[in-house]
């Protein structure tokens, strides 16, 4: 065999390339970070162990105290057609107060949602009024020696959620456990990585996640269970600006948001785009009061609300970032969530499980695994903004 003979300088690339340390560096550099700060603020203070694979939850409020006409009513008639089904919230001696003429009634009667009333009661003259002025319910008025006005009393709502098991593994072979590796090997390198994304699946699911019980699925005859999130349960409080969100059209979202539930414990997630929506709001008006001041733009940490004055924190998802945010997607998103409204509701919580591998496999498997659930009270002390691109 030949002899390979280099002949007059002989540069890097000459040598024998199996000759060559590998100048590689320890740092293995990542492109996603860990932005899961709904899951870590739930699992450190907002959690409560699940008994069972359905969790459920009882929800409740005040009597209400207001309704609307639903037809006009004309200054000579003795009763009004309120809001569909809100008949009932009216029991004979309620006096109630036309918000648009001012006209205060008595009620004497109810009939489904038509309610008979005395007119002109105290100093406003009987007025015709249109279809949608509010009612406002004062309360009731008792006659001296009457007796107990009709009892009612709100019923309370049960609201549920399923927990759904998050599994999330890897596996090498042995051989490959037993090479030395730049990142440190496996399945170390890999551990770390897996905790990191199945925290991540975790904090996807709590904002996004649906509510379900598939029972003829993947599973066959064994049920899978879908925790719902924010999304599955939000019906009332859903503000699309439609492209441009102004800093009073975000100031009138959150006038609604905050009218019920907690005030100082309201926070808000937002995709990168919207917080740098809300930035704008400030930085339109930065002035450089010296000439030193060289620094232009603002961070946004927090909003105070106008209506209520209660300050809310701002907390950016930045693997939002990556999202669409044209026709609506979640790259245009923002969520307002009462902290002291929601729990995480584990019925496993996160375990690393090792060797997962079959008995007679030459590999080492691992996974993650946590079944938990979600429970979010009361809908209506919590919001969603979306299509807020400008």
């Amino acid at each position: 065999m030949a002899v390979t003979i280099n002949s007059g300088l002989v540069d890097d690339q000459d040598i024998l390339q199996n000759e060559r340390v590998i100048d590689m560096s320890d740092i293995v550099g990542m492109l996603e970070t860990e932005w899961t700060q709904f899951t870590t603020a739930l699992m450190k203070v907002r959690s409560k162990p699940a008994n069972s694979s359905k969790v459920e939850w009882l929800e409740d409020r005040l009597f209400p105290r207001k309704s609307a006409l639903a037809a006009t009513a004309s200054a000579g008639t003795a009763s009004m057609d309120v809001t569909a089904g809100e008949g009932i919230y009216f029991i004979v001696g309620d006096v109630v107060r036309n918000a648009v003429n001012g006209e205060a009634y008595e009620v004497t009667g109810v009939t489904s949602d038509s309610v008979g009333i005395t007119r002109s009661i105290g100093t406003v003259a009987a007025a015709t009024s249109a279809s949608g002025a509010e009612l406002v319910i004062i309360g009731n008025a008792s006659p001296q020696g009457g007796l107990l006005p009709t009892s009612k009393v709100v019923e309370r709502v049960a609201q549920f959620n399923y927990t759904q098991i998050f599994r999330l593994s890897y596996s090498f072979t042995r051989t490959l456990t037993q090479s030395r590796l730049y990142t440190g090997g496996e399945p170390n390198y890999e551990r770390k990585k897996k905790a990191i994304e199945h925290k991540r699946q975790l904090e996807a699911a709590l904002f996004f996640g649906p509510r379900e019980l598939d029972t003829t699925g993947q599973g066959g005859n064994e049920p899978s269970g879908f925790m719902g999130g924010i999304f599955e349960f939000l019906t009332s409080n859903i503000h699309d600006p439609s492209g441009q969100m102004t800093s009073t059209e975000l100031d009138t979202f959150l006038q609604t948001d905050l009218q019920y539930g907690s005030g100082q414990n309201k926070v808000i997630f937002c995709a990168p785009l919207v917080a740098r929506i809300i930035s704008t709001y400030a930085r339109d008006n930065w002035v450089r009061a010296t000439r030193e001041n060289t620094i232009w733009g603002v961070k946004i940490d927090g909003l105070v609300s106008g209506a209520y004055g209660y300050e809310i924190p701002v907390f950016v998802k930045r693997e939002w970032g990556d999202l669409s945010s044209t026709s609506s997607q979640y790259g245009s998103w923002a969520f307002v969530v009462d902290m002291d409204a929601v729990r995480l509701r584990p019925l496993q919580n996160t375990v690393l499980l090792r060797n997962r591998q079959a008995n007679d496999a030459d590999r080492v498997t691992e996974e993650y695994l946590t079944e938990t659930s979600f429970e979010l009270q009361n809908e209506q002390k919590h919001a969603i903004i979306k299509n807020a691109t400008s």
